[in-house]
């Protein structure tokens, strides 16, 4: 099922200011738009930040592609 995903989980994401400047995130091992993310209550997201459990989603490159 790895293989199908279209993105993979990147570095963790410490700072309000540097969650915001993303467009898709890893939240609890799952991609997540950020707007399902800023529709959560601040304190769940700060707690989020401060446990390690929000990282920057990277797109995979398509292999078929060059």
């Amino acid at each position: 099922m790895e293989s199908k995903r279209k993105f993979t989980v990147g570095e963790k994401i410490t700072t309000l200011e540097e969650l915001l400047e993303c467009e898709w995130v890893i939240w609890h091992g799952k991609t997540t738009h950020i707007e399902v993310i800023k529709s959560l209550q601040l304190r769940i997201v700060m707690k989020g930040l401060e446990c390690g459990l929000i990282h920057k989603a990277i797109k995979k490159e398509s292999e078929g592609q060059e």
